[in-house]
């Protein structure tokens, strides 16, 4: 890790929480969107379980 990639990592650690807490609405709205479309997406992760970005369609 670079002196810059620890300088900007350390100022994001503070916000992890943060950015963390509306994953599980972002996914249920992203999943509900996409729900009308006839594809195959991927099971919600279990409570307390990461993994949590952005649903990618299969």
């Amino acid at each position: 890790m670079t002196d810059l990639q620890a300088a900007i990592s350390i100022h994001q650690l503070a916000r992890v929480e943060m950015n963390w807490e509306p994953r599980p609405q972002i996914w249920r709205r992203c999943n509900e969107a996409l729900a009308v479309l006839p594809i195959d997406l991927p099971a919600a992760p279990e409570e307390g379980a990461g993994g949590r970005g952005t649903p990618g369609v299969m």
